[in-house]
């Protein structure tokens, strides 16, 4: 039986809301990773570095802009609906009015997301300096084996080398972007105790998923 909120809204269930994120996920996530993964490696490979996405980063200065860019489009895009929500007929409204997401609800989701993505940067803080350090050791074993070869223009011994130094210091994709994804997902999961199946940002900005008519 559907659960209704205030004003009769029928409240959008968790399952139904994963499964419009897998969806949005598939259609717009996938492409712009790999968008931006291709951009992250060509611009390593300009610069000759060995460990092309692993030592990628955006400068703090392009960081307050990328976020700064990300709030404006949130709130210009406030009502904009997914390809996942418009297949599963999903809706974000205003709790109060059951209307269109206020400029001010999406403000304060804004700061709220803000706010959060500190708290988790502080938390994952010591991660971060590990991943760091296991960086800074694979790269240096690496020069290491280029003046101990420097006459060698094997690409494939070269390769084989990185692969083997990189397994040594447990360096993998699932190990550099594993606790991020993982804290984001703890994020989303506060739902499941939510009595309207609100995110922590939702619950503070009076916002709620609901299913359409």
């Amino acid at each position: 039986m559907a659960e209704i909120g205030p004003r009769g809204l029928e409240i959008a269930p968790v399952r139904r809301r994963a499964a419009a994120a897998c969806i949005d996920m598939t259609l717009l996530g996938v492409p712009i990773v790999a968008v931006s993964a291709g951009v992250a490696l060509l611009y390593h490979r300009r610069r000759g570095d060995d460990l092309e996405p692993a030592r990628f980063a955006i400068p703090p200065h392009w960081d307050v802009a990328v976020r700064g860019g990300t709030a404006a489009a949130g709130i210009a895009m406030r009502n904009w609906r997914s390809p996942g929500c418009k297949l599963l007929g999903l809706r974000r409204v205003d709790r109060h009015t059951g209307g269109p997401v206020s400029v001010r609800s999406a403000l304060v989701q804004s700061a709220v997301t803000l706010v959060l993505h500190q708290v988790n940067r502080e938390l994952l803080r010591p991660w971060r300096l590990g991943s760091q350090r296991r960086l800074a050791a694979v790269q240096a074993e690496v020069d290491e084996f280029r003046r101990a070869h420097p006459d060698d223009t094997d690409d494939d011994a070269l390769q084989k080398a990185m692969q083997e130094i990189r397994k040594r210091h447990k360096l993998s994709a699932g190990r550099s972007c594993g606790p991020p994804v993982l804290a984001g997902a703890a994020i989303q999961a506060t739902m499941l105790a939510s009595p309207l199946n609100q995110s922590p940002t939702e619950r503070l900005a009076g916002v709620l998923v609901i299913v359409e008519d």
